[in-house]
């Protein structure tokens, strides 16, 4: 699927390169581009320093000078379903002239993406996908190979929800990150949409390492990563886990039976994902009401003891 992401980018821009033949509306007569699985529903001559953008989505960083120093491009809009469980968002920006042969990609591994305004050459084309989670014919989860571009939430260190977890005889981190999109609507809403997807990443931690003298910092091996992701019409229970030995490999589906289903199920603190330890988005979801009955239940045991 990911390929057909880049196909569809680089169709918009190979009809764009013969705009001549279009005349002064060429980028509006993109709507009428017929392209295989996809609907283009906006195409738009933005003048230059006219477009009117939103924040940074990981920082909420305000672009507005940099919008205004573009240069005028040819703003296409576009949803593709190459597949019958797909839903792909995709936003392309075309210069109107003087184009370089450049197209620039950002998407998260096909996941989720942004076009921003940042330092690149005027003539690239920028493409942007913001995408529900894809899967193989055989069910196993694509790799989020870009997951480390998603927002991130939190990182514990030596976690255990078993009182009698032995200890390891190293240390690991756990790092866990979410696809922007899920992220964005979480603020508004103190809750996951459909099309959630979750990173829990694995590190190993040093302690002998440069200028170091004492406590724990990560190291470069991955010693683990998990998906957990929300696809209501795909799993019974909307949730699934996915486990994946490598991003060079599918993830594959762990069993609805498995504990890690029924842990989460039970202390999840928001739509059974454990919010409790992501620090930046508890507050949200205390404000907008969203903390699970019996999550609170156990918050108010634990205040009593």
């Amino acid at each position: 699927m990911l390929e057909k992401h880049s196909q569809l980018s680089v169709a918009l821009i190979l009809l764009f390169s013969g705009a001549p033949i279009y005349g002064q509306d060429a980028c509006e007569r993109l709507t009428a581009a017929k392209i295989p699985h996809t609907t283009i529903t906006l195409a738009q001559t933005v003048a230059a320093g006219a477009f009117n953008g939103p924040p940074a989505p990981n920082s909420g960083t305000e672009l507005s000078h940099l919008y205004k120093s573009l240069p005028p491009f040819c703003r296409v809009v576009a949803e593709a379903k190459p597949t019958s469980d797909s839903d792909i968002k995709l936003e392309v920006w075309l210069p109107v002239s003087g184009w370089n042969g450049k197209l620039e990609g950002i998407g998260a591994g096909g996941f989720a993406g942004s076009v921003l305004p940042i330092s690149r050459p005027s003539t690239t084309a920028n493409a942007a996908t913001d995408a529900a989670p894809a899967y193989a014919a055989d069910g196993d989860m694509l790799p989020p190979a870009n997951y480390r571009e998603w927002i991130y939430l939190s990182t514990g260190i030596d976690m255990s929800y078993s009182p009698k977890a032995g200890m390891q005889d190293h240390s690991v981190f756990d790092n866990v990150f979410v696809n922007p999109a899920a992220y964005r609507s979480f603020l508004a809403t103190g809750t996951w949409p459909d099309k959630t997807v979750m990173v829990l990443e694995a590190r190993g931690a040093q302690t002998k390492g440069s200028i170091n003298q004492r406590g724990r910092f990560q190291n470069t091996e991955i010693t683990g990563l998990e998906v957990h992701v929300k696809d209501e019409a795909r799993f019974p229970g909307k949730w699934a886990f996915f486990d994946l030995d490598s991003l060079e490999k599918n993830g594959t589906l762990i069993p609805q039976g498995a504990p890690c289903y029924t842990c989460h199920a039970a202390h999840g603190a928001v739509d059974t994902t454990f919010v409790q330890f992501y620090p930046t988005l508890m507050p949200i979801a205390k404000a907008k009401g969203t903390l699970s009955a019996t999550f609170q239940k156990e918050e108010a045991a634990q205040g009593a003891k």
